[in-house]
């Protein structure tokens, strides 16, 4: 038989009778000219012979009755370490618990977000004369006078 012999699948049903006749008739044409599937159904033949003369096992009387009980002990006792361990990483008690957590994580993060810090062009007006001064627009003079303020001759001496 060849790795391209379009019979293979049909080897199995022949020897189980399950062929229609025109079918078992043309693979019984093919097996004559091919050797590699006439050994195939030989060999299938052997098999389906060694197992039909082994003996018959037959289950204890009881074997339903103990197989059921097992069964419910079974599903009684608690779960092994692994069994809960994949219940609490099943993919919905995940999704939650990150879902949770993100949730959290966002909340401190906008808690403790700090006030944007004010424009620093923008002077703080201590007085009538430095609102008028701002007022009139004239920055340049504003920034003269704050490192006037802020700076101490005593120091610098």
């Amino acid at each position: 038989m060849t790795a391209r012999c379009s019979y293979r699948e049909e080897l199995i049903p022949y020897l189980d009778l399950e062929l229609d006749p025109n079918a078992r008739r043309a693979l019984e044409s093919h097996l004559v000219e091919c050797e590699g599937c006439s050994e195939e159904i030989e060999r299938q033949r052997a098999l389906s012979e060694a197992l039909a003369s082994l003996p018959q096992v037959e289950p204890a009387a009881d074997f339903a009755a103990r197989f059921w009980a097992r069964l419910a002990r079974e599903s009684d006792m608690e779960p092994r370490p692994v069994a809960r361990l994949r219940e609490w990483l099943s993919p919905l008690r995940l999704a939650i618990g990150l879902g949770g957590a993100a949730a959290v994580t966002a909340a401190v993060l906008l808690l403790m977000r700090t006030p944007a810090d004010p424009d620093p062009d923008w002077s703080i007006v201590v007085d009538a004369e430095s609102y008028e001064l701002l007022e009139e627009g004239d920055l340049e003079l504003l920034e003269v006078l704050e490192i006037l303020e802020e700076w101490d001759s005593s120091e610098d001496i």
